[in-house]
């Protein structure tokens, strides 16, 4: 599954998972 990941300010994360 991917994990979606919002950071402070407009910071957005896409980690990839198995």
């Amino acid at each position: 599954n991917n994990k979606l990941t919002f950071g402070k300010g407009t910071t957005l994360s896409v980690i990839p998972g198995t």
